[in-house]
């Protein structure tokens, strides 16, 4: 249960972490950019990653890019 609360402070560390430094959208799904990185990039951002989205069924990932 302990490690379960650490995991949880990580996450939302780093959630508040990148919300306080960077610019996060998530235009697209990695479904329909597998180069999520490269479309990032070509749209004016820095990094491209694939997460999980909330309100999608597992397997399904947001390409997520950030400044």
């Amino acid at each position: 249960m302990a490690l379960l609360k650490f995991f949880f402070v990580v996450i939302v560390g780093v959630l508040l972490f990148f919300h306080a430094n960077a610019t996060l959208i998530c235009p697209t799904t990695c479904t329909a950019q597998p180069d999520c990185d490269g479309y990032c990039k070509g749209i004016s951002f820095t990094k491209g990653t694939c997460v999980p989205g909330p309100n999608h069924p597992p397997g399904v990932y947001d390409c997520c890019c950030s400044k």
